[in-house]
């Protein structure tokens, strides 16, 4: 096998129209359709039905099974796999949102995973940095100008979710447990890749391995 590792990474519109998101609820298994259901908002209701409708779009595609018919599951840490299925070579996928974006991210015999944040100023306070950040960490961020500091927190705290995410470790470790350069590099075991999706957003991608191929792709609801 080729220590070269290809990424389709597919970045997903959640501004969708009625029309739009109507037809996504025969996308939905019962238990998503309950889920969706039950939210309180008809928007935080729409992200919902646009990104599960596309996740299954896309998997089915990439699996080559219908997407109707996926069943979703989780692991011990609640790393998401799809029941049932077998490929080989193994395909691995990672899901992330924020606001109006949502990531998916599918490799072919490696491990990931990615993480997206909308960037928000207004939630970033000594608390946040101190469950997020390590001490050096922080102590780089302090020295960062004030209009670079909000991106960097973001695209610090993307590494950290990726990272994470790929591992399957669940709230097992956390986010100020470990370390990642302010500069994209090498954690570990883990490779960080920084992702452009807009200039209101963070994202990162996180590989088992150094050399990857990342194709972008956009969603295309049509």
């Amino acid at each position: 096998m080729s220590d070269l590792l290809h990424i389709a990474l597919w970045n997903i519109d959640l501004q969708g129209n009625e029309e739009r998101t109507v037809s996504c609820w025969e996308w939905l298994d019962r238990q998503e359709r309950d889920r969706a259901a039950c939210f309180r908002f008809e928007d935080d209701r729409r992200r919902f039905l646009l990104r599960h409708a596309a996740y299954r779009q896309i998997l089915g595609r990439a699996f080559n099974r219908s997407g109707r018919e996926l069943q979703f599951a989780s692991g011990h840490h609640g790393k998401p796999f799809l029941a049932g299925v077998v490929s080989s070579p193994r395909l691995e996928f990672s899901t992330s949102h924020s606001g109006d974006r949502a990531l998916l991210a599918v490799a072919t015999g490696g491990v990931i995973g990615v993480d997206i944040e909308r960037l928000r100023p207004e939630i970033i306070d000594a608390a946040l940095l101190e469950q997020t950040l390590t001490p050096e960490e922080i102590a780089a961020y302090e020295n960062l100008q004030a209009e670079a500091r909000t991106r960097d927190f973001f695209r610090v705290w993307t590494r950290k979710e990726s990272v994470l995410k790929a591992a399957g470790v669940g709230l097992s470790v956390r986010p100020r447990d470990f370390s990642v350069a302010i500069a994209q590099g090498v954690l570990g075991l883990w490779s960080v890749f920084d992702l452009d999706v807009g200039p209101a957003y963070a994202a990162t991608v996180a590989a088992d391995r150094p050399d990857c191929v990342i194709e972008e792709h956009a969603w295309d609801w049509h």
